[in-house]
């Protein structure tokens, strides 16, 4: 394994000498380009939401998207009961009665949809390659496995990232920014935190998280400020993957 060892701006020297770690939503694939019209698409067609405007409806089930999504990386709900929550709570708002199992409904009329929405970005594949032939490359990701994988495929990542090189927060356990699901993938790869990189997008899971445990970390930002006054910093900032090319190859 190369051991890679770069100085960048500010004089911070970036490392990498076994293993680089990916978040995997907003970072190699992003929700804007899949997300709201997989959503639609399973509401448009699912029993209890096809005659109901979708777009209403849709405006709905965001908005509790974003108060549920808090309490589900506070690990006080369950990713299971957040969906579950998210969709019956919706249709609540327009006097429609769901179960459990209508939920689930929605989630396999979702999974589907997200090969046909979003499509390979053939500048990130080719680098992701490039960068396989000198590191091991794994992702860390909130969410469930099953339709995390959905996602790796639709992006055309799949031979980069087969299945046991994704840690997500269901099959483990523990969500991100906690140390276990980062722990589970450095068992994995039989890698310590001094050889680690971690790439993400967000600043708790993805910067704070793994700098606790000694990774050195990429943030990468599309124009978010970073946090007034914290103590961990990245070694590097990016606005996509790609822009780790002359850092790493």
């Amino acid at each position: 394994m190369v051991n890679c060892s770069i100085t960048i701006r500010g004089g911070t020297t970036l490392k990498a000498s076994k293993l680089i770690l990916f978040d995997l939503d907003d970072t190699l694939v992003f929700f804007d380009d899949y997300w709201a019209e997989c959503s639609k698409a399973a509401l448009m067609v699912h029993p209890l939401s096809r005659e109901l405007d979708t777009e209403l409806l849709f405006a709905e089930f965001k908005k509790l998207d974003g108060k549920l999504e808090p309490l589900y990386l506070a690990e006080r709900i369950t990713l299971n009961e957040f969906r579950q929550q998210r969709f019956i709570g919706a249709l609540a708002a327009f006097q429609v009665a769901a179960t459990i199992e209508d939920a689930s409904r929605y989630d396999d009329l979702f999974r589907p949809t997200i090969k046909r929405f979003l499509k390979p970005d053939i500048e990130q594949v080719t680098f992701l390659d490039n960068l396989s032939r000198t590191y091991r490359l794994g992702i860390v990701s909130n969410g469930t496995l099953r339709l995390q994988m959905d996602k790796v495929e639709g992006a055309g990542l799949a031979h980069l990232f087969p299945v046991d090189s994704l840690f997500c927060s269901d099959t483990v356990g523990h969500s991100k920014p906690y140390a276990q699901i980062y722990e589970a993938a450095l068992r994995h790869f039989d890698a310590v935190p001094e050889e680690t990189l971690f790439v993400g997008d967000s600043w708790e899971n993805d910067v704070v998280g793994p700098s606790r445990l000694g990774m050195q970390t990429v943030w990468l930002n599309r124009g978010g400020p970073a946090p007034a006054s914290s103590s961990v910093q990245p070694a590097l900032i990016i606005r996509q993957v790609t822009e780790l090319q002359p850092y790493l190859l």
